[in-house]
């Protein structure tokens, strides 16, 4: 096979289809008449644009269910547990490597199953990725398959020669964590890594990479939030403020309370009217996004067996990452012993993932429940709580 190189991916729906863009990382979905007409007569006009069949690859997968899309968008891939840091916070207790991590054979048969079902990003997690050894292999493959590719890191191990190299594989995107400023921050994710993870952003601008910056919210962060958006500001890379969840290491006692986040979202607010980059933060309901045609199982919010799955280095996959500490109970397959499409289409686990019936907590008539999809599981104590953040429902 030749290198991928067609600007677009079309994946058959019952809809019609999602045409994802891999120059502008974008999807949209389009009817059953547009897919038609782009796949019979080679060309259709979408939103003012001409889009042409020589430019697409086609995914036809066998089965087009009606509850969900065909195959996942994107898969969180966790290419390692190993670890160089040791953050109090960590949502899956890295450091370690698994008994049981990937052999190359088997991602390399994995990353070619991700093709043909039609897969458009894979964004390599772990642990730290660049503490893999399959780190390069694993890039240099998406890279040749076509498919967008995303890391998230802690920034640190990042050298201007690696960011050099990221650059020519083709990498979208790198997000480099930072829970505070230098102080708060080394408190959390250890002595020296804020400024190693500055120094990581900076090699991966230098290098036409683009970056973001991912905040995890704890205790002192709002006296560091604003620096915070200034660095991001200086550096040019857009930033996403995230709840804590209370799973892996992270303890209750780190939560904000609810009037506590409340106040933080408004320092956000005031924050974006001066902000040349892009703010991003959990119930940010001011820029919910809906389909340009009408899907009766689209879900803007989160991702979490919607449109994507965790798959940990193990083989066993999760609706997100931050259920697979939960154990069993969460686990919706394993890639060793099931074809990765099968566990999408037929796993209970995931069915239930996309069931927004069973938020019976939420405010009967919430405009903001089949975005917010009820909130993060984890948070929800197996659907059993309330979300300790949401500023809609009045909990008293």
């Amino acid at each position: 096979m030749k290198k991928e190189t067609r600007r677009y991916i079309c994946r058959k729906e019952t809809f019609g289809g999602l045409l994802y863009d891999r120059i502008n990382s974008n999807s949209i979905y389009i009817s059953e008449d547009e897919f038609t007409h782009l796949y019979d007569l080679g060309f259709v006009f979408l939103d003012g644009k001409k889009i042409i069949s020589s430019e697409v690859r086609f995914v036809f997968n066998n089965i087009l269910p009606h509850n969900t899309f065909s195959a996942p968008d994107g898969i969180y891939f966790e290419i390692t547990r190993k670890c160089n840091l040791r953050c109090i916070h960590c949502l899956n207790d890295s450091g370690f490597c698994l008994k049981s991590e990937w052999s190359w054979d088997f991602m390399e048969e994995l990353f070619n199953r991700f093709y043909q079902i039609g897969v458009t990003s894979v964004r390599l997690t772990g642990g730290e990725p660049f503490c893999s050894d399959y780190i390069f292999q694993a890039l240099k493959l998406l890279d040749y398959l076509g498919i967008t590719t995303t890391i998230g890191s802690n920034g640190t191990l990042i050298t201007s020669d690696i960011a050099k190299e990221l650059s020519n594989l083709g990498v979208s995107l790198v997000i480099v964590s930072l829970d505070g400023l230098k102080e708060l921050n080394d408190s959390i994710r250890g002595k020296g890594s804020f400024d190693k993870a500055i120094k990581g952003i900076e090699h991966l601008i230098n290098n036409g990479i683009k970056t973001r910056i991912n905040v995890v919210v704890t205790k002192g962060i709002i006296d560091d939030i604003t620096g915070l958006i200034d660095i991001a500001n200086n550096l040019q890379t857009d930033i996403v403020i995230r709840r804590l969840i209370t799973i892996g290491r992270a303890k209750k006692e780190q939560m904000l309370k609810p009037e506590e986040y409340n106040l933080l979202l408004n320092l956000i607010s005031q924050k974006r009217l001066e902000s040349k980059v892009n703010i991003f933060s959990h119930y940010d309901y001011h820029i919910e996004k809906k389909p340009r045609i009408p899907i009766s199982f689209y879900s803007s919010k989160c991702s979490c067996g919607s449109r994507g799955i965790g798959i940990l280095p193990n083989g066993d996959v999760y609706a997100c990452g931050f259920l697979a500490p939960l154990g069993e109970t969460f686990k919706a397959g394993n890639v060793y012993n099931e074809d990765i499409l099968d566990i999408w289409i037929n796993s209970t686990v995931l069915k239930k993932q996309r069931d927004n019936s069973q938020f019976s907590f939420c405010r009967i008539g919430c405009s903001k429940k089949d975005y917010c999809k009820g909130s993060c599981p984890v948070l929800l104590n197996n659907f059993n709580d309330e979300d300790p953040y949401c500023l809609i429902f009045n909990r008293k």
